[in-house]
């Protein structure tokens, strides 16, 4: 398995496979390690917004499939505001 970091949020949409950086680097930066399988999952998630065959709700939930754990907002307006709050109450543990 190789090293595969992701950062998204509303501003970034970084993916980095094996940095030069160490792990602890790369968290402490806002990286999140993830799996093959969730990397190339966020990069055919990037190809579709930049074709904007998705919307920015779309991405929100889709990032609770990639990264369950944490989700990175900046700033918010109310329609992706909703669709946060809606992503987390679906899928609250």
């Amino acid at each position: 398995m190789k090293r595969n970091f992701v950062k998204i949020n509303e501003i970034n949409y970084f993916m980095v496979r094996e940095p030069t950086e160490t792990d602890k680097e790369m968290i402490d930066n806002g990286y999140k390690k993830v799996t093959d399988a969730q990397f190339d999952k966020a990069f055919n998630l990037y190809e579709k917004v930049q074709k904007k065959e998705i919307t920015y709700k779309d991405v929100l939930r889709e990032l609770v499939c990639i990264i369950p754990d944490r989700i990175i907002v900046g700033e918010l307006n109310s329609r992706e505001a909703l669709a946060l709050l809606d992503a987390w109450r679906r899928y609250a543990i």
